[in-house]
Order: structure tokens, then C-alpha cells, then sequence
């Protein structure tokens, strides 16, 4: 695999990870845990897309409010 490829692997792994966290809601129960892996996206986030840049901010914003996920809407 090529450096490039692994490094857009590492972001989508870290990026998946939030969202699975999220969609289970696990920021209602660990805080720390879900914005710790926030801080993983974050360290990439000049690599990130406009979309993905704002489900990480809204989804730290859910963390740091307490606030349920729901993406059904």
C-alpha cells in the first residue's frame, strides 16, 4: 500500500470510528473516550473534507452538550 493510501486509510479508520461512537451514543456514557478520538480526527483535520470537518464539529459540540445522536432525521 502505497503512503498515500495508508494515510487516507488512518484518516477514514479514525473518522469511522467517531461515527460508529456517536451513532451508539457512547459520548452519553464516556465523554472521554468519544473526545479522545475526536482529538485523533482533529490531528488530521487539514487533510479532511468540508463534510467531514463539520460532523466533527458538530459532533464534538453533541459531546461537549451531552446531547443525544440521532442521524435519522
Amino acid at each position: 500500500m502505497s503512503k498515500t493510501k495508508d494515510f487516507r486509510k488512518r484518516i477514514d479508520d479514525a473518522m469511522d470510528m467517531l461515527q460508529k461512537m456517536m451513532d451508539a451514543n457512547v459520548h452519553l456514557v464516556d465523554k472521554e473516550t468519544v473526545l479522545e478520538q475526536c482529538q485523533k480526527c482533529s490531528n488530521y483535520f487539514t487533510f479532511l473534507d468540508d463534510g467531514d470537518r463539520d460532523y466533527l464539529q458538530v459532533a464534538r459540540d453533541a459531546v461537549e452538550e451531552g446531547t443525544h445522536w440521532d442521524t435519522s432525521e
